[in-house]
């Protein structure tokens, strides 16, 4: 978390989302009832992403195979989580506005975002996989250059203009 609110803080991660020379993959996923978008790039053995949720009426649980830090950039979501190897039960309801941060740093901690007003827009940094975990194979649509770009300038402007942490 504090690699993350650092580089906001010093303006590394509005730089980083505005500089041309920055490679970046792109997906969206369309789950059934839940609709994500991202835009990332690889630092290292870090992944700096910007995500998009959309709204939906109810949330997909789910572990990740890494840690990572969050900063709502724009929106707010309501948030459950809990804790347990296989589909644990829910032990705690949040709400996570817009400047809010958060970070999940156990591989046996799960969570689901359901977005309460309008597409929820975050910026994530995520380590590297915790053992056993591997990337998945799954190929999903890239985001339309245009999406990329403004989901990106989007990010930027949020970042540069409130979000001096």
């Amino acid at each position: 978390m504090d690699r993350l609110l650092g580089m906001v803080a010093d303006g590394t991660a509005a730089k980083i989302l505005k500089d041309p020379s920055t490679q970046w993959g792109s997906f969206e996923s369309l789950s059934g009832r839940f609709r994500f978008d991202q835009v990332w790039t690889d630092l290292g053995e870090d992944r700096l992403a910007v995500n998009r949720i959309h709204p939906c009426p109810k949330g997909f649980y789910h572990p990740h195979p890494w840690p990572f830090a969050v900063i709502l950039l724009q929106n707010s979501y309501r948030m459950a989580i809990g804790y347990g190897e296989q589909s644990p039960r829910i032990s705690m309801n949040i709400e996570v506005a817009a400047g809010s941060s958060y970070e999940m740093v156990d591989p046996y901690g799960w969570h689901d975002v359901v977005p309460i007003e309008g597409p929820v827009v975050s910026l994530m940094l995520r380590g590297p996989f915790w053992p056993p975990n591997t990337p998945s194979t799954k190929v999903l649509p890239p985001l339309s250059v245009s999406t990329r770009d403004e989901l990106l300038a989007l990010a930027a402007t949020q970042l540069e203009g409130r979000l001096k942490v």
